[in-house]
């Protein structure tokens, strides 16, 4: 079966509920059901690699969960901003970390497609240099470390993680180790 096979590709008028700095709250009328759904600014994630093939992550505060988690770096796709220069641009910020190689890891996925338009990038930095991050306010009290990968993935799996991008791109990496490593 095809996804897109009854898509409903002209959903009737879309309500705006409330508009917020990155995301607004939209309402639509679908074969008779009401749906509410974000209208979001679309994000990277950064799977930056060291050749014993730890990984670069980061600890931030989520309040929407209430609680802190710990996953590869990212963020919003600033306006008028292409996707591998958000990358690098988040990687800098949060990790203070560079790559002279750079790979799209995945085509871009929706994170949440019952719940908001955002889809994010994934990128594979390789060839790494570390220096200070540069992080925004938001950013401050964020913590860094480096993890072998499969041990990211074993964590997901046992519950320690709990971030599905970064999960995706950890085994999407580990799969294709092979393809990634000429």
């Amino acid at each position: 079966m095809i996804a897109q096979e009854d898509s409903p590709l002209n959903v009737p008028k879309a309500i705006k509920v409330f508009t917020g700095k990155f995301r607004t709250v939209v309402r639509v009328i679908y074969k008779n059901l009401h749906y509410e759904f974000l209208q979001s600014h679309d994000s990277v994630k950064v799977l930056a690699v060291r050749p014993d093939d730890s990984i670069a992550l980061v600890k931030q505060a989520r309040p929407a969960i209430k609680r802190s988690t710990i996953e590869i770096p990212g963020g919003a796709i600033e306006q008028g901003e292409e996707p591998l220069d958000a990358a690098k641009r988040e990687l800098k910020e949060e990790t203070g970390v560079t790559a002279s190689r750079w790979d799209e890891l995945l085509l871009p996925t929706a994170n949440s497609p019952g719940q908001s338009t955002e889809r994010s990038y994934l990128f594979l930095a390789r060839n790494l240099e570390v220096g200070p991050p540069e992080r925004e306010a938001s950013e401050q009290g964020m913590e860094h470390y480096w993890l072998p990968a499969e041990e990211y993935e074993q964590g997901f799996v046992s519950g320690i993680y709990d971030d599905l991008v970064s999960y995706a791109a950890v085994v999407t990496y580990l799969r294709n180790i092979g393809k990634f490593q000429s």
